[in-house]
């Protein structure tokens, strides 16, 4: 059984394989789909695989700062709440 992960990761890769050979042939006006022995054959799929590992790397590690970073601002805002008490300080007094 494949891993839906893996399924994924093939397909983005077979897609910007794709992307790539159809983009060094546009100056030529040739939009004839590939097949995957030219893919192969012409170095493609590894330049595809390199780029889709670069943005699933960027995906991944973006939404794990996004997380980290929460979990700072939290911590740091209870253990700020839980340091300043109700009562008003005079240092914190504004004077007119």
């Amino acid at each position: 059984m494949e891993s839906s992960f893996w399924s994924k990761v093939r397909g983005l890769i077979y897609e910007k394989a794709i992307e790539l050979y159809m983009r060094d042939r546009m100056h030529l006006n040739v939009f004839i789909m590939p097949t995957d022995s030219e893919l192969k054959e012409y170095g493609y799929f590894e330049r595809a695989k390199r780029s889709a590992f670069i943005q699933i790397n960027s995906e991944t590690t973006g939404e794990r700062n996004i997380l980290v970073q929460k979990k700072r601002l939290s911590k740091k805002l209870f253990h700020d709440a839980k340091s300043s008490s109700c009562s008003i300080k005079k240092e914190n007094l504004l004077y007119f």
